[in-house]
């Protein structure tokens, strides 16, 4: 069901506070809806360097850090995934724009 170029694609469009500005919501949950997209854009570019770029291997420290970036992506979800714009994201991410 997920096809990962369009979840990426809404996922920079979600990020981008000028694109979607999302008036009269709660500042602190537009903040941490933000940065779950923009943290799923950069573990999933990480995952496919480290899965096709087999010319440079990853180090513990860059490992590490994407571990990091995936428990606060996580930790991010939990804190928002009741709030109404999480779920309207969450139902994006299903969806292929028409372009």
């Amino acid at each position: 069901m997920f096809d990962h170029g369009v979840m990426k694609k809404v996922s920079r469009k979600v990020a981008d506070p000028g694109t979607l500005p999302y008036a009269r919501e709660d500042p602190v949950v537009v903040d941490k809806l933000r940065s779950f997209p923009r943290l799923f854009v950069q573990l999933q570019e990480q995952r496919h360097e480290a899965d096709y770029n087999i010319k440079d291997a990853w180090t513990l420290s860059q490992s590490r850090k994407e571990m990091l970036a995936a428990l606060r992506a996580f930790v991010t979800w939990q804190e928002i995934r009741a709030e109404k714009i999480a779920q309207d994201y969450r139902v994006s991410l299903l969806i292929r724009p028409r372009d």
